[in-house]
Order: structure tokens, then sequence, then C-alpha cells
């Protein structure tokens, strides 16, 4: 573990932060009997159970994310693509996740001075993961899927430092209000319905005290969008109005800064929003 402790993020779905102590490779709570299984380093944590299923948007929420990312041949596949890539497509996956940890350093770099405990959520298959040691904050690197976060650690053989991998679901965070001073959302809501992307963005602000760096791809209908075949999926948020999705990073804070992953191979941008 790195200097922050679990136990002091561990409140939401929990009594409160001195009642929990760790025991047998498990987060005990002494007040409510809660534990929490820490599994190869990953403290596991809620899933389905924190995601009301009747809400609008859910259907592909759970399909698209719950369900892909919890397959072993599917976490299996994506890790080998960012790390170890072969083949044109992989090359073509590969070069745009170099990218995507290029454009996020960028944000990085505006508010250094002003970030010492971050919150990567989703991690995936820890692709960050050079960046946070890079920049010695403290660090939480958490996803939905056990499956995504262990295929990095086994591969790794457990030799993982700096930060702590944690189970959670962006949709409703185990952590407190403003545990972290920066949050990252990295290309999750392009898979998510206008109202889960909302669901998210509203929690990434509850746990930031200070800032959100998101990902999101951006509808430019540009030749090489078109070339590569880029179409919306079949609900609403695949790809955003640029308008429309400042107008809704503002109602949660100031944009400060926007980068372009690559424009001639990703419709994808990073934005830095200063947290209301």
């Amino acid at each position: 573990m790195n200097n922050m402790q679990v136990s002091d993020l561990l409140q939401y779905n929990c009594c409160d932060q001195e009642s929990q102590t760790m025991e047998n490779s498990q987060l005990v709570c002494s007040s409510c009997g809660s534990r929490r299984k820490i599994v190869n380093g990953v403290v596991l944590g809620n899933e389905l159970d924190s995601y009301d299923q009747d809400q609008e948007g859910s259907e592909v929420y759970v399909e698209q994310t719950l369900n892909l990312y919890k397959d072993k041949k599917v976490s299996s596949r994506y890790y080998g693509r960012y790390s170890k890539p072969s083949g044109l497509k992989d090359l073509y996956t590969w070069f745009v996740a170099r990218r995507e940890v290029k454009s996020v350093e960028k944000m990085y770099r505006k508010v250094k001075d002003d970030v010492q405990k971050v919150l990567d959520a989703p991690c995936g298959t820890g692709k960050l993961y050079g960046l946070h040691q890079k920049y010695e904050y403290d660090c939480v690197m958490s996803d939905i899927s056990f499956e995504m976060m262990n295929e990095f650690i086994e591969d790794r053989e457990g030799e993982v430092e700096g930060v702590d991998f944690i189970q959670s679901n962006a949709m409703k965070h185990c952590f407190s209000d403003r545990s972290f001073d920066c949050v990252m959302i990295l290309r999750l809501l392009h898979r998510l319905s206008g109202k889960d992307v909302n669901r998210v963005l509203a929690e990434a602000c509850r746990v930031s005290s200070k800032y959100v760096i998101v990902s999101n791809s951006i509808n430019t209908n540009s030749l090489a969008q078109r070339w590569r075949g880029d179409r919306p999926m079949e609900h609403e948020g695949f790809y955003w109005d640029r308008k429309k999705w400042l107008e809704t990073l503002e109602s949660y804070g100031e944009v400060l800064a926007s980068t372009k992953i690559s424009p001639l191979v990703s419709s994808e941008e990073v934005f830095l929003l200063r947290v209301a």
C-alpha cells in the first residue's frame, strides 16, 4: 500500500473510517461487520449492488460495461493490445493508447503543483500506471472489473508500487466525499447513455475536491472519421456534439483545457475540469 491508508477511503457504504481495520486479508468494519476481501492486492468492492438496473440506460451499461469487462477473455485481450501488440489491429490500439497517455499527461502538467491524491477510475488494465509513478502522486487505481486490474497485477507478478487497487463502481463509488484532488475518467463515457454519463460525472465530482480529467468521443464529422467507418452506437451519447458536451461539463464546473488524442485516428478528446 502507498502513503494513503485504504481504511481512510472506504467510507461510502460503511459506518466511518475509524471502524475499519485490516484483518486476515480483509477490510473489516467493527461497527456493522461488513467485510471487503483483498485478492491479489485488490480490495474487492461494490459491483451491481450499487446500480439501480431499473434506471433508464442501465441495460446499455450492464451489457457493454459490466458484463463485457468482467469476462476473463476480454480483459486478457485488452491487456494484450495495450501492452504486447501483435498484428495491425493491435498496433492501432497500442498507438491510440500511447496517445491517450500523452494527452492525460498534458492535463496533469497543468495542475501538478495542486494535486497530491488521485483516483484513476476506471483504470482498466493499468494503462496510466507509469504516468502515476512518474508524478509520484498518492494514487488509487479503481475499476468495476477485478479481471481487468488483475491482468495488470499478474503480468507484473505482483510487483506494483505506489498505488492501491480498489474495486468500485463509477456509478456509485465506495469513496467518501472529496477524498481526492483529481479524478480521471478515461475511455468509459463513449459506452454510456447520456443519463449514465451524468451519473458518472456527478460521482467523480463528488469524490474530487479540485479537478476531473475526462475523455469523450466528439463528433467531428471529419474525413478521417468517415474513412474509419466510425458511427454512433444505438444509444444516446457515443458521439457527442462538442457544444452539447461542453455545456454538460460546464454544469459541473469550469473547463480549463482540452486536447485531442490524435485527430487522424481517434475522435477522442481529453478535458480538464475544475470542480465547482
